[in-house]
């Protein structure tokens, strides 16, 4: 009976040991910006994303980042420029102590008239860029899930060692992302 009364006052005192961490806009920001610019080589077409700011769109749990996108022919004689912004929900992934988007989509894209005087230039003039567009929100999106927002970093701060060993949960709420840390 004792061994019982132990046991259930030992669960109960563990109930109580969570504690909540908020890792702020600044923090994810610059967790981020630290693996930028990103170069994706799509045979015809060079991609760089660079210069990511992290928003919150409002939803619930959805986080959005806004980078800048330079996009050149493998012969260097054409170029456009632009951003896109890509909203998807925040997803932990528990062996890289890391938050992954997933369910990436751009949701704004904004390209600038193409410039140089490669083909690919004279033809998007012509043509729409339409073939352009997707390919930058392909590439976009693709990185922006295999690459993480955030790390989490024993390193950083006693906190975060924590975190990586208890975390419970994790969502965003306002413009900050919430972990639940606990035994």
């Amino acid at each position: 009976m004792r061994s019982w009364i132990g046991v259930t006052a030992f669960l109960l005192a563990c109930l109580g040991c969570t504690t909540t961490m908020r890792v702020s806009r600044e923090e994810l920001q610059a967790d981020i910006a630290k693996r930028f610019p990103r170069d994706y080589d799509k045979l015809v077409i060079q991609l760089r994303a660079s210069d990511p700011q992290i928003d919150f769109p409002g939803a619930p749990d959805r986080l959005g980042v806004r980078v800048h996108i330079d996009v050149t022919t493998t012969s260097g004689n054409s170029h456009v420029g632009g951003t896109a912004r890509v909203e998807g929900r925040l997803e932990y992934d528990s062996t890289d102590h890391a938050f992954y988007l997933r369910g990436a989509k751009v949701t704004d894209l904004a390209l600038e008239q193409p410039d140089g005087n490669g083909h690919l230039s004279r033809a998007l003039n012509h043509a729409g860029d339409a073939w352009l567009e997707h390919a930058a929100r392909v590439a976009v999106e693709e990185s922006l899930e295999r690459h993480p927002i955030y790390r989490l970093d024993a390193r950083r701060s006693k906190r975060e060692a924590k975190a990586i060993r208890h975390l419970r949960e994790a969502h965003v709420d306002g413009r900050d992302l919430v972990l639940t840390v606990g035994l």
